[in-house]
């Protein structure tokens, strides 16, 4: 299983230096990103498009750079996000809006500094509404499925969960908001255990990530893509072993 790296972030916002005051501390701080993570955004609105390089994460957004020079975008404005990155050789078309904009000047040149809210993408929105419609299953405290994928941004970071609800199309896990690179639209490869039926693979995404009151965890909704009928012969068998009222043809 691969580690989460250990040492300081060495951050690509380093040597910014803010043109005004700064503004009150955020409830939930962003997670800066490594120079050689490399993550890309094209940031897309009606006026046409703007490249940039994301320079941090959290759970409801990015952080974003861009030429000065190059900046059209808005406070509030709806934008198109495709977001890229060399490390997993993945990207995600995403839904965004502007949050916040503030001048910044570095050694390299001066730049905007964007603050984008993350909404998520069609096939999210889609599932997420889907979703409603679905039955998830509590597991119980004491016996409840694990999961675990290696983030697709944050490099040598794998992010832990427990499930505390399950489907045969997805499941809620609970983490530690220490993991803020979470957002809708996400899409991962996810390694589930489920207890006496063992560990299984699949791709997923996530649907939404809602933080708790105190702010220490968050409780993330996935949805499977495509699960193999191996994850989902022992999710079934799972449900029915805790849930006696439950039927095969149910689920």
């Amino acid at each position: 299983m691969p580690k989460r790296q250990v040492g300081d972030r060495v951050s690509a916002s380093n040597n910014l230096k803010p043109a005004s005051e700064p503004k009150p501390a955020r409830k939930h701080q962003r997670q800066k990103l490594y120079l050689s993570e490399s993550v890309d955004v094209e940031i897309i609105c009606v006026r046409g498009a703007v490249r940039g390089r994301v320079i941090d994460v959290d759970p409801k957004g990015v952080g974003v750079l861009v030429p000065q020079e190059k900046d059209c975008l808005q406070d509030g404005e709806a934008v198109e996000l495709a977001i890229s990155t060399n490390s997993f050789q993945k990207s995600w078309s995403l839904h965004g809006v502007i949050r916040n904009k503030a001048a910044l000047e570095t050694a390299e040149g001066k730049f905007a500094r964007l603050g984008i809210e993350i909404l998520g993408d069609e096939k999210s929105e889609l599932q997420k509404r889907k979703s409603q419609g679905f039955h998830f299953y509590a597991s119980p405290e004491f016996f409840r499925p694990v999961a675990y994928f290696e983030h697709p941004i944050t490099f040598g970071e794998v992010v832990h969960f427990q499930v505390h609800e399950v489907s045969p199309q997805g499941c809620t896990g609970r983490t530690s908001l220490r993991n803020k690179g979470l957002f809708p639209g996400l899409s991962i490869r996810l390694e589930f255990f489920v207890p006496t039926k063992g560990e299984f693979s699949t791709d997923a995404h996530i649907l939404e990530v809602i933080p708790s009151g105190d702010g220490n965890f968050a409780s993330v909704r996935f949805s499977f893509d495509d699960p193999p009928p191996e994850l989902l012969a022992a999710i079934a068998e799972f449900i029915l072993s805790f849930n006696p009222d439950v039927t095969v043809k149910s689920l």
